[in-house]
């Protein structure tokens, strides 16, 4: 069912500051930030594939648990 699919992270919005593109040659501003993106992306990455194997082991659990009890 719907029930046992991870939940959808489509809505799920990107966070942190935005390049103005204000800078001297236009180009500072975003140069500037390429290696906290990079350093956030992976943080969202790793945080992401923590949620998956969470969702997942709670699944198994319940799944165990139902194969054990009887009603």
């Amino acid at each position: 069912t719907d029930d046992d699919l991870p939940p959808s992270h489509q809505n799920r919005l990107t966070r942190g500051p935005r390049a103005s593109g204000n800078g001297p040659n236009g180009r500072a501003a975003i140069m500037g930030n390429l290696p906290y993106n990079r350093v956030q992306n992976d943080m969202e990455s790793e945080i992401h594939w923590l949620e998956q194997e969470a969702y997942s082991s709670v699944l198994r659990a319940f799944k165990a648990q139902a194969d054990v009890v009887t009603w």
